[in-house]
């Protein structure tokens, strides 16, 4: 907590003597978006120690919980809720929020995961709320809640939900799949393909054009960031490995061999540089 708002000092001194954004770093520096992230949890979850669907219905923002199978996620959550962690709390001092949004708070968005105890069980929890959306008013409430079992959270795979939801992991990752790539743990979608880096290599020989790529192997497994595509090497590894294409518009900028702990090789980047 003191590392953050040492961050945030910082980003208002650099910002002051710049010239501008000030009123936006001071309106940050005396922010309560750590208390208002922890009001908006504590009514969730006393709705949920009720078991007041309403409720909760109303805490979401209109557009996720008018989805199709909102309210057997609901439903879901909630029996597994009752049985299991009702009654649970969580210290305000263990909340570290992100925030998101415009300077002017016309966009508003905190997330934040922290542990929720009940007697000498532990659980974890992640809730992403849009506070504030003056564009799109239906877009404003809770967007993602995920609830996690112990074993599920240390489990090396494991991987918050990034789609709007209700959800619970007894085991990690129970309804989707996750891969590392040198220490991130990002989604994962299995593709039915053989691939490998000596295909990578024959390919960036000849064309550097990201569309022509997926059209002679179909789509990537995933991604590290926007435009960092991700694909699993199944041929002639012991581990796994992954060629990460680095695009730019369409073209090919960079591709690498990574496996779950580190970067392994360059095998090409436009400015010439690899292994």
């Amino acid at each position: 907590m003191i590392k953050k708002r040492i961050i945030g000092i910082f980003l208002f001194i650099t910002i002051f003597l710049s010239g501008c954004g000030r009123a936006f770093m001071t309106d940050y520096l005396f922010s309560s978006d750590d208390e208002d992230f922890s009001n908006i949890l504590t009514d969730f979850l006393s709705a949920a120690d009720e078991n007041d669907k309403e409720a909760i219905k109303k805490m979401f923002a209109e557009n996720v919980r008018n989805k199709d199978k909102f309210d057997k996620k609901l439903d879901d959550f909630l029996k597994f809720y009752k049985a299991n962690a009702r009654s649970s709390d969580f210290d305000r001092n263990d909340i570290l929020t992100r925030t998101q949004g415009i300077q002017d708070k016309s966009y508003w968005c905190l997330d934040a995961d922290l542990m929720l105890k009940k007697g000498k069980e532990e659980f974890f929890i992640y809730m992403k709320v849009v506070t504030s959306d003056k564009n799109n008013p239906k877009n404003q409430g809770i967007h993602i809640i995920d609830l996690a079992t112990k074993n599920a959270y240390e489990d090396r795979y494991f991987l918050w939900h990034s789609k709007d939801g209700m959800y619970v992991q007894k085991e990690a990752c129970e309804d989707y799949k996750t891969m590392i790539l040198y220490g991130n743990i990002r989604e994962y979608e299995p593709v039915d393909r053989k691939l490998s880096v000596d295909f990578f290599r024959n390919f960036i020989r000849e064309s550097t054009d990201y569309k022509k790529l997926l059209k002679e192997i179909g789509k990537a497994n995933g991604e590290v960031l926007e435009d960092e595509n991700v694909f699993e090497i199944r041929q002639g590894v012991s581990e796994k490995t992954y060629v990460i294409c680095y695009v730019s518009g369409d073209e090919i900028i960079k591709m690498e061999v990574v496996n779950e702990d580190e970067r392994l090789e360059t095998i090409y980047s436009k400015d010439g540089k690899s292994d």
